[in-house]
């Protein structure tokens, strides 16, 4: 009889995990890429509702491409509460510069990625002192929302085409602004840039490679997930199926790990769009199928 019990209960948990999805035991923060949220016409209630549910809140926006519109950041702030939570803030779209396709809205919107290599290399200080008045402006608008169980990180341009000489130099005066930890979010593999002095680097897409031992950050940044209830937005993909396995891997070893879809920041084909005029789609069932993802612990 004991015997036909102990037999029953396997084929019951055979059956059992075949069907439902083992999600990643998190080792650090788990959290979502809103670069959009500074839009006005960010959807900002649906993006709110899986931070509600999650132990460790993590957020990463970007500073100026869509707008500077603090409202939606004020209510995450009101969402999360008292709880430990990570905000990443890039300061300036490098991948619009690298494709010159920068607004007035971004950050030094005419100077090339020559130019602004050179201009960095050479410590010009007119171009030095508006990334001081940057991170200045960045600080007086966030540090109201800041807390004593958060932990405030900046990217020194979200995938930068610095050279080594432009960084160091570049970083020296972040570093002198900014009280806080600094990211660097380099374009391409994150193992072929030097870190330098900065605290963590970020990789992008369903794969980055880091260096061992160094500190670093994942975000899906450029691949929309494929999500079991719809399909994605744009052509360079994550399958659903593949999503634990990035979240496991990479939670395990990194500071913060963010996941990224095309509709979050108004893409929704890879025809491109200015930022400024894109419609933002952050559904119900995107932000339920994630919460398992999102409750992290440390």
């Amino acid at each position: 009889m004991i015997f036909r019990s102990l037999i029953g209960v396997k084929l019951f948990l055979l059956l059992f995990f075949s069907v439902v999805p083992l999600y990643p035991v998190f080792s650090q923060d788990v959290g979502l890429a809103f670069f959009a949220m500074p839009s006005p016409k960010f959807p900002c209630e649906a993006a709110l509702a899986p931070f509600k549910e999650s132990d460790r809140p993590a957020l990463a926006i970007l500073w100026g491409t869509f707008g500077k519109d603090l409202s939606c950041l004020k209510r995450w702030s009101e969402v999360i509460g008292t709880k430990p939570h990570l905000l990443e803030i890039h300061i300036s779209n490098e991948a619009c510069r690298r494709n010159k396709r920068c607004l007035e809205s971004d950050f030094l919107p005419h100077v090339s990625v020559a130019q602004l290599n050179r201009k960095l290399e050479a410590r010009d200080t007119e171009v030095l002192s508006h990334y001081t008045a940057l991170i200045q402006e960045i600080t007086s608008s966030l540090s109201p929302l800041f807390k004593e169980r958060g932990e405030y990180l900046i990217s020194t341009g979200l995938e930068d085409n610095f050279s080594t000489k432009a960084y160091d130099s570049l970083l020296a005066t972040v570093k002198e602004a900014w009280p806080h930890k600094v990211v660097r979010s380099p374009v391409g593999s994150p193992s072929k840039v030097k870190l330098l002095s900065a605290d963590y680097i970020e990789g992008h897409g369903p794969a980055p490679t880091f260096r061992e031992g160094e500190k670093c950050i994942a975000n899906l940044d450029g691949d929309d997930i494929v999500f079991p209830h719809r399909k994605a937005g744009t052509s360079r993909i994550i399958h659903w199926e593949a999503l634990g396995e990035y979240v496991r891997t990479y939670s395990s070893r990194c500071r913060a790990t963010f996941l990224w879809a095309g509709p979050w920041q108004g893409l929704h084909s890879d025809t491109f769009i200015p930022p400024l005029d894109r419609n933002y789609m952050v559904s119900d069932e995107d932000m339920k199928a994630l919460r398992p993802f999102l409750n992290s612990v440390r």
